[in-house]
């Protein structure tokens, strides 16, 4: 299932249509607005209650109100046992490497500020509040050794960008 907001999900549904891509029949693709729309009451009819699901949510939190992401943990800390959520977060810290503060500037300009940023210990904490088991980083001296080794294409992260919670 893909979940994201409608016009965005109609914007990325055209650019496959016209590369021909084929979409396999047992992708479904939800329109929803997650400043506006709840996604417990969204999936619940898709999500098999005994079963464990996994949710990615990457390049999206940043953009949502404090307020939408909490209710987000909450719904998906709803989740069956076993449930494991993967998502990119934008760091708390005042950011004095130029190419995050460039990323931030220009999407802002672009109408898509930054709402919502964490700290490593803050997001942690908050996570285990709404019921989540399990929480870790990607290291990112784990990171440069398992996905950026050899690489010279693109630098390996200096901070942890991505965590994975498990209900």
């Amino acid at each position: 299932m893909e979940i994201d907001h409608p016009a965005t999900q109609r914007a990325k549904l055209e650019a496959i249509k016209s590369t021909r891509i084929r979409i396999p029949e047992n992708v479904t693709f939800l329109p929803l607005d997650l400043e506006r729309e709840d996604l417990s009451a969204a999936v619940s009819a898709i999500v098999t209650p005994s079963l464990p699901t996994f949710v990615a949510c990457l390049g999206v939190l940043a953009y949502l109100r404090p307020q939408t992401v909490r209710n987000l943990f909450a719904s998906i800390a709803k989740l069956p046992e076993g449930s494991t959520f993967v998502f990119a977060f934008a760091s708390a810290r005042v950011e004095t490497r130029q190419r995050t503060v460039s990323v931030a500037a220009r999407t802002a300009a672009l109408g898509e500020p930054w709402l919502t940023r964490f700290e490593v210990e803050e997001l942690k904490a908050e996570l285990m509040s709404v019921g989540f088991r399990e929480v870790s980083f990607l290291d990112p001296v784990k990171a440069a050794a398992t996905y950026y080794k050899g690489r010279t294409d693109l630098p390996a992260p200096r901070k942890a960008r991505l965590c994975e919670a498990t209900v």
